[in-house]
């Protein structure tokens, strides 16, 4: 399109989206800052405030040794939750800052000395903070097998919101007949919540 931003004058273009900040006139491309396929990466946050602060850059190696009841997982897949856009924007008090991705699937590449019920190349699914990246380190309690049937997405879509709407129903002892009063079910937790609760017979008022 041809018009002016602020008395900049913009020729005719196939771009149909452009940001201008200061005197330059930003376009967005998908580019790679190194070779991922070759480099483990990792997503951190330059600047809190807005998703452009965030910067993918390489993953160094692990500053201590596997401890004995610790896994080191390569990430196939991470779920996102509300909380990561909140860390990212800076809208957490400082004591809830975490590190990105909590919710992750992928295969165990390494077991501390006292892990049993997953070994190395397991296929697993479960918490680890920092798991926006290649790999990431947990307590092995942490993760389980993943079954075969499940793939490595849909397995982080169960993590948080499943694990939250069962502790949440064994604190209320939610049993069949009981009603269940459920705000904001239009979300990932509200969602889950309302499957649940059918799981049980028990009848739910909703809100979205």
């Amino acid at each position: 399109a041809e018009g002016s931003v602020r008395g900049l004058r913009v020729g005719p273009s196939l771009e149909n989206e452009m940001v201008l900040r200061r005197d330059n006139l930003h376009i967005a491309r998908l580019v790679s800052p190194f070779e991922l396929d070759r480099v483990p990466a990792r997503l951190t946050i330059a600047r809190k405030g807005a998703i452009t602060g965030l910067r993918l850059e390489p993953q160094g190696e692990f500053e201590s040794e596997l401890l004995s009841s610790e896994v080191e997982v390569e990430v196939r897949a991470v779920g996102l939750n509300f909380r990561d856009v909140l860390i990212v924007l800076g809208a957490l008090p400082e004591r809830f800052m975490a590190e990105l991705g909590s919710d992750c699937a992928g295969t165990v590449q390494a077991a501390g000395s006292s892990v049993r019920h997953i070994l190395r190349r397991t296929p697993c699914f479960g918490l680890a903070s920092g798991c926006l990246a290649a790999y990431a380190r947990t307590d092995a309690r942490m993760q389980v097998a993943k079954p075969a049937a499940l793939s490595f997405e849909g397995a982080t879509t169960l993590i948080s919101t499943w694990c939250t709407v069962h502790v949440g129903f064994e604190r209320i002892s939610l049993r069949g007949r009981r009603r269940l009063l459920l705000h904001a079910a239009a979300g990932g937790v509200g969602l889950t919540a309302l499957e649940y609760a059918q799981w049980l017979c028990a009848p739910a008022l909703c809100t979205a």
